[in-house]
């Protein structure tokens, strides 16, 4: 958990990059981590960055950043209240507007939707997704540039459909 929140990235300054309707279709690549035991589809063009058990991938104008790795042990509601947490202790003042239970790479899952500004004040909506392996529960952490191409949304839900636990 501690190395998950270690490498968050508030969506910090950016270049807006235009999001074409065929940007879903694009080259995709297949991001594998066996230290954290998922793997996980990004755009070919986005970043990728692995530290330990962490995977975080960015969008080319840096509007969201999708980090997966482990969660805390526990229920799906202690998971997800505990990456809540981390946001809120990161970024302070935390709105939540949504709670939903949702299968996640055929897994039961808990998402947190919620708002929160960064460090240069810029506007944030965040997902803490919260998934229960069998033998671990896993975390995703969603955070997107409130005023991001609307285009974006469709990739990230793909990413997040995209994660399998291995």
């Amino acid at each position: 958990m501690v190395a998950l929140i270690a490498v968050f990235w508030a969506v910090p300054e950016r270049t807006p990059v235009p999001v074409a309707s065929g940007a879903v279709r694009a080259p995709w690549g297949q991001h594998h981590s066996d230290s954290g035991g998922y793997r996980f589809s990004a755009p070919a063009r986005w970043s990728a960055r692995e530290a330990r058990s962490v995977s975080t991938v960015r969008s080319p104008g840096r509007d969201v950043v999708v980090s997966f790795g482990r969660a805390p042990d526990g229920s799906l509601a202690e998971a997800s209240d505990a990456l809540v947490d981390s946001i809120r202790d990161r970024y302070g003042i935390v709105r939540v507007v949504g709670i939903d239970r949702s299968s996640i790479g055929g897994l039961p899952g808990a998402v947190v939707a919620g708002s929160t500004r960064n460090r240069a004040g810029v506007a944030v909506r965040f997902a803490a997704v919260a998934v229960q392996g069998t033998e671990a529960n896993f975390a995703i952490i969603v955070f997107t540039a409130e005023d991001a191409e609307p285009g974006l949304r469709r990739i990230t839900e793909r990413i997040l459909a995209s994660f399998r636990v291995i």
